[in-house]
Order: structure tokens, then C-alpha cells, then sequence
């Protein structure tokens, strides 16, 4: 697997950046503006995204595990002749983040998380990644997926499913391409989530890590936040802002500030 990334400046502590599903690394340019001397900014593309590319020869159905996952990024750090490392992770990359903290092989400095995926195994993708009923009504969904956005039209309408949500559905199944996308970064991730009581074991003193979730993301709703809670984070560990879902915006940087927190 080749993995395609983008680096800003020119320091030995390397801030890890992982994107959001949909997304790509030029997510990050504005947070190089708060690098320190002592930092550099490394952002990959995930697969399925960007430049990012599998093995010709690797099975499209043969999903990313969690040990490959970190195998990859040992050694991608080895490559990058790293002396200290953490992480900045957002949404989907938020849930591969967890995946890396839960490794005892990978001593990472600072990890923060914004609204990270990876919290709750949601029925529905387990059902389509999961089950061969479910990945052959997934791949007739990526087909024709007509009449599956009727119903969530409907459901939006009639109040059961909130505006915000179904624009997001639409705009992510809205032509073929897209769809295409969904559906292989689904699979190829299916097996890729975290053990929280492992991460926050493994985390333990030697990683400092924070979570900000928008008080109005119906994507990663911040209720999820008590799980991690109830496995042992400390609630100064987890910050909310007055935001929705994207939240990966130059105003981060501010309320990361005013809250005194690192990238």
C-alpha cells in the first residue's frame, strides 16, 4: 500500500493529521500556522481518498486490521525518521486515530481528537460490512440508490430524521463516484475499530490526549462522549463547542487557545 501525505515544516516532533471520511490532507494547511519551531505538520491521505493507493494485487474485499494499520504507520514514522510523534485526527481518521493509541508499539506524545468517529459501532454499517445480506443490499444500494433516498426524504419530512443528517446522506450518495467511494472505504475499514478500554490502558500517562465534540454534530453526536467517560477518561479530557460537524476550520485554532491545548 502506498500511502500519499503532505508536510509542513521542518521540525523532529511530527503531528500525525488524519482527515475525515470524503476529505483529504489539504484539510490541514491552516493548522501549520500553529506549528512551533520544533514541529512539523504530516498529513496523509486515507485510503480511499486523495493519492493513497492499495497493493495492485491485494483483494478489494480483504479488510484493513487494526495490526496492519499499525504496522503501516511504525513504519511510515521509521520512514519519516521521527524522534517524537502525536496526533491530530478528525471524524473517520478520529476512529483509525484510536486504532493507533490502542498499541502499545506506538508512543505517541499528544493525541487530539475532533469529533472522532470510532465511539459506537452503528448497526446499520455493521449489518451492510459485516453480513453477505448486508454487503449485497450495499452493493445494490451503490447501484440504485434511488429508492433508499426517497425514504430518508421521507423520514427528514416527516421530522424522524433532522435536516442535517439527510443532506449528508444525499451529498455522499449523490452520484457514482461517490457511492463507489462510500462503499470500498466501508468495507476496507470494516474491521478497523477500536477496544476504548485498551486505548485508554495503553494511553495511560504517557500520552496526553484530549476530545472536542460540536454540541450540534448529528454526524458524531457529543453524547458519545460518556463512553468515554465510562472507560476511565477524566472530563477535563473532553471539550464541546458551539459548532456542528465540520469542525475542522481555522476557528479551531482559537478555541484549541483558549483552552490551551496543543496540536
Amino acid at each position: 500500500m502506498r500511502l500519499a501525505y503532505r508536510k509542513w515544516g521542518n521540525g523532529y516532533d511530527i503531528v500525525l493529521a488524519l482527515h475525515g471520511y470524503g476529505r483529504s490532507a489539504d484539510d490541514f494547511d491552516f493548522c501549520s500556522d500553529a506549528l512551533l519551531p520544533t514541529q512539523s505538520l504530516v498529513a496523509i491521505d486515507l485510503f480511499g481518498h486523495g493519492l493513497s493507493t492499495f497493493d495492485p494485487e491485494r483483494n478489494p474485499n480483504r479488510p484493513l486490521v487494526s495490526d496492519e494499520w499499525i504496522e503501516l504507520i511504525a513504519e511510515f514514522l521509521v520512514a519519516l525518521q521521527a524522534r517524537e510523534y502525536s496526533l491530530l485526527a478528525y471524524s473517520l481518521g478520529g476512529r483509525l486515530a484510536l486504532c493507533l493509541l490502542q498499541s502499545p508499539r506506538l508512543n505517541f506524545r499528544r493525541a487530539l481528537l475532533i469529533a472522532p468517529d470510532g465511539l459506537k459501532m452503528n448497526r446499520f454499517y455493521w449489518l451492510i460490512c459485516n453480513t453477505t445480506i448486508g454487503q449485497a443490499l450495499g452493493q445494490r444500494l451503490m447501484r440504485k440508490p434511488q429508492g433508499f433516498l426517497r425514504l430518508i426524504a421521507i423520514l427528514s419530512k416527516c421530522g424522524i430524521l433532522n435536516e442535517k443528517l439527510k443532506r449528508f446522506i444525499f451529498h455522499h450518495l449523490r452520484d457514482e463516484e461517490s457511492r463507489n467511494q462510500l462503499f470500498i472505504v466501508w468495507i476496507f475499514l470494516r474491521k478497523s475499530f477500536p477496544d476504548l478500554a485498551l486505548v485508554r490502558k495503553q494511553c495511560g500517562a504517557k500520552t496526553q490526549i484530549n476530545f472536542v465534540f460540536g454540541e450540534f454534530d448529528q454526524v458524531i453526536r457529543p453524547s458519545l462522549a460518556r463512553k468515554l467517560i465510562r472507560v476511565g477518561f477524566e472530563r477535563q479530557q473532553i471539550h464541546f463547542v458551539k459548532k456542528g460537524h465540520h469542525l475542522i476550520q481555522p476557528f479551531i485554532l482559537e478555541v484549541l487557545a483558549e483552552k490551551k491545548i496543543r496540536i
